[in-house]
């Protein structure tokens, strides 16, 4: 029997001991509790030995491929690697559209507001396998969801992160401290003549960049109505992984840094920065951050803009009145609008160079609201992440855009 059939036989059983209790109406008696122990612990033996293989298995694909790129025919790159000083494990970067879940354990579009809808009505439509796949285990009067469970709510999420679909890789953290490598200044070569000496270059400069998971969390209001409505599972799951979405989103480009707060883009040390001229945008100021970037070797490959700066920039026209097209190599970078960014703000980078960190676990919360009455539920999710800019002059702020 292989390991799948025979979590399946483990799973069959326990499922047969507790609905012969269930029917005669009774608990389970001392020889059945210990039988539904024994299958239930060999449900998770057998489910952690896939999880290992499946894990295994998306390791040794290729680092290379083309996996989930929403960009037709653009080339992936590998998103690279950074290791558990606790553990010594590698942790593997994630780029856009990229799974971070093996697929044993993918779940479904709607499972986690299913886990949310079976709290509250007592029936969900999640198979008890898949369950267990999703959640570690009940704490505190709620379920903290499995490092698959976790890893799927950020996926959803990231989907809708504009920084990721610019370039920003995921760093999924199996604990809450880590340290990374920060460049602030490129090294110099030079020939040299045989026999000669080779100057130092102590320009360039490598330091480390703290990774400290700060609480991230969100609480939203439920009612019983909702919950029965044909898409209210998959409107709870939406949600929440949009509210996520667009703080990670918020925080990468503006975080101050202070209190619990990550540092944003705008606020790192070492990015370039400079003034719209006349605090008017035009595509002359956008080709100058380009090459700014490109004057210290970086590739920039995207910007984002607010929907009022895309405004601007939609509006700009020639001589004649028609609207500009943007030009030349500005046209084959990205352009990602958020309501998030800055209204005043251009970011254009090689964002590749962003790090979006979050912990491989969420606690979850549903309380009743005894305040306004019965018939409304509390939902909340506490989770742990950090965002960090690993080259800051990799990036470039236009500011004070009026116009």
């Amino acid at each position: 029997m292989n390991i799948r059939a025979k979590r399946r036989a483990a799973l069959d059983k326990a499922r047969k001991i507790n609905d012969t209790a269930t029917r005669a109406n009774r608990d389970l008696t001392t020889e059945e509790r210990a039988s539904f122990d024994a299958a239930m612990a060999e449900f998770r033996t057998c489910s952690d030995q896939i999880e290992r293989e499946a894990e295994l298995n998306e390791a040794s694909r290729p680092l290379d491929a083309n996996l989930g790129n929403p960009h037709q025919g653009e080339s992936r790159e590998w998103a690279g690697v950074m290791r558990c000083e606790r553990s010594g494990q590698l942790i593997r970067g994630y780029q856009h559209g990229e799974r971070m879940t093996p697929v044993d354990h993918h779940a479904n579009p709607g499972d986690f507001g299913e886990l949310v809808r079976g709290l509250i009505t007592g029936d969900s439509s999640i198979d008890p396998e898949q369950r267990a796949a999703m959640v570690d285990s009940d704490t505190k009067g709620g379920f903290l969801l499995s490092p698959n469970g976790a890893g799927r709510i950020f996926e959803l999420a990231r989907d809708q992160s504009v920084v990721s679909a610019a370039g920003a890789v995921t760093f999924p953290m199996q604990q809450r401290t880590a340290s990374m490598v920060k460049v602030t200044a490129d090294p110099t070569v030079s020939w040299v003549p045989e026999g000669g000496s080779i100057a130092l270059d102590d320009s360039t400069a490598l330091g480390a960049i703290e990774l400290k998971m700060t609480k991230l969390a969100t609480r939203i209001e439920i009612t019983d109505e909702m919950v029965r409505f044909t898409n209210g599972a998959g409107l709870i799951q939406q949600l929440c992984t949009t509210a996520m979405a667009q703080e990670i989103d918020r925080v990468a480009l503006l975080g101050e840094g202070a209190g619990a707060e990550p540092t944003g883009i705008m606020n790192t040390d070492g990015i370039q920065t400079s003034a719209a001229t006349g605090n008017a945008i035009d595509w002359d100021g956008v080709i100058d951050v380009q090459t700014a970037l490109q004057n210290v070797n970086a590739q920039p490959n995207a910007y984002i803009v607010s929907p009022t700066v895309n405004g601007y920039i939609s509006k700009l026209k020639d001589q004649n009145d028609n609207y500009q097209n943007a030009p030349g190599s500005v046209a084959q970078l990205r352009k990602h609008v958020t309501g998030k960014a800055s209204n005043t703000t251009l970011v254009m980078g090689e964002w590749r160079n962003l790090v979006i960190a979050p912990w491989n676990q969420i606690h979850v919360e549903l309380m009743q609201d005894v305040v306004t009455g019965r018939g409304k539920w509390i939902l909340q999710l506490i989770t742990y992440a950090d965002i960090a800019c690993v080259w800051p002059n990799r990036f470039y702020a236009l500011t004070g855009i009026n116009s």
